[in-house]
């Protein structure tokens, strides 16, 4: 997971000639890579027609900028040099962008930081592939090929909470423990490969022929006495209470759209309790929300707009056209139907955003708020089933 101050780009550095053939050798494979090179070589190199190339005089701060400014750095040279470069840089292995050390002739690339967050491994592999030599990965999941919790949620888009039981679960992977995989989701078999799958034990999910789902609501979700084995991953958009649990996290898919509808002039706190009023009914983690959306000429609406603030979400506004080509997958209002001139705005919001998803909660009225979720068709997702939920 990179910052969003730097950019895609990839930095390939070098320290000598024959580094800086190399740079040049890998460079036109990686989209958008930038090679750096030093200043006393800019006469006695030539690079290919078209690449970009910085040239440096001194190392330390060459390798400081790229630290900061890029999201994928290639080191051509001594893997010391970079470790001690590196060691007053580091913050997180969540914000650090993916360094990649190999030698001057390509034999061996070595994945240094961030493997799986920042992509390291898979660059390593990239550029492995390029110089025809040999990636060196460490990271104890690929080590023992089992599945590595980081990387699977970014792949999923998914937030882990509590983060600081990653490491812990992944230990227990290396460790050849059973680690138990929990789900209200029809999950595709890549994901739940390596892991004790184990269904949902809080009752089945509601799937009817049009593919459309509804969230439980009601009595919160409560682990009791022996409904969860630990350790455990739960994959849901809702809230596990996890109480007395030590070995347990919780992977929450960030894949759903909130579509709103409401009167002119709504209020902030109008619009906050209705949310809210929602999200505790369907015990809904609120970091599961990926955007609002209402038809267009609401976007303008001051307390819609300071409520996206607040949740710090994208308030995206659809057209009517939009609204109208969906009639038939929502249920219509014949008052909004008076009132702007469509059947509908939080379910079809909801669900064009959501790249016309799955319609998981329906329309809540809450005083002059309407309220709808929608889930966007992730790649994780397996609605082929021929079974329900388990």
């Amino acid at each position: 997971m990179v910052t969003e101050t730097r950019s895609k780009e990839t930095a390939i550095i070098a320290l000598t000639a024959t580094g800086a053939k190399l740079a040049f050798h890998i460079a036109p494979s990686i989209e958008d890579a930038v090679v750096f090179v030093p200043q006393r070589l800019q006469n006695h190199v030539s690079p290919v027609p078209g690449l970009k190339v910085e040239y440096f005089s001194e190392w330390e701060p060459i390798f400081s900028r790229a630290f900061r400014q890029f999201s994928y750095i290639v080191c051509i040279m001594a893997a010391g040099i970079v470790v001690r470069t590196l060691a007053s840089l580091l913050v997180s292995k969540y914000q650090d962008p993916a360094v990649v050390v190999t030698d001057e002739k390509g034999r061996y690339v070595i994945s240094l930081l961030s493997g799986h967050i920042g992509g390291g491994n898979a660059l390593a592999h990239r550029v492995a592939a390029i110089t025809r030599g040999q990636a060196v990965i460490t990271t104890a999941t690929d080590v023992h090929e089992k599945p590595a919790l980081d990387l699977l949620a970014q792949k999923m888009g998914a937030k882990p909470e509590p983060l600081m039981q990653v490491k812990k679960i992944s230990r227990m992977l290396v460790e050849n423990q059973t680690v138990n995989l929990y789900s209200n989701l029809p999950l595709v078999i890549s994901v739940t490969r390596g892991f004790q799958y184990c269904g949902w034990p809080w009752g089945t999910m509601l799937r009817p022929q049009d593919h459309t789902m509804l969230f439980q609501r009601g009595e919160a979700l409560t682990v009791k006495e022996n409904s969860i084995k630990e350790p455990a991953v739960i994959i849901s958009h809702q809230i596990v209470h996890r109480q007395g649990l030590t070995s347990c996290i919780r992977l929450v898919p960030q894949n759903l759209v909130m579509g709103i509808g409401c009167r002119r002039g709504v209020e902030l706190d109008q619009l906050q309790t209705a949310i809210q009023q929602v999200i505790a009914q369907y015990h809904l983690s609120p970091a599961s929300i990926s955007a609002l959306a209402t038809i267009d000429f609401k976007t303008g609406e001051p307390g819609l707009q300071l409520m996206a603030q607040k949740m710090e979400l994208p308030l995206i506004g659809v057209s009517k056209d939009q609204i109208m080509a969906l009639e038939g997958t929502y249920t219509p209002s014949h008052w909004v139907y008076e009132n702007i001139g469509v059947g509908g705005v939080c379910e079809p919001a909801a669900l064009i955003v959501a790249s016309r998803g799955y319609l998981m909660v329906p329309k809540q009225k809450i005083g002059p708020v309407t309220i709808s979720i929608a889930m966007a068709k992730s790649w994780w997702l397996d609605w082929d089933r021929e079974t329900g939920i388990f």
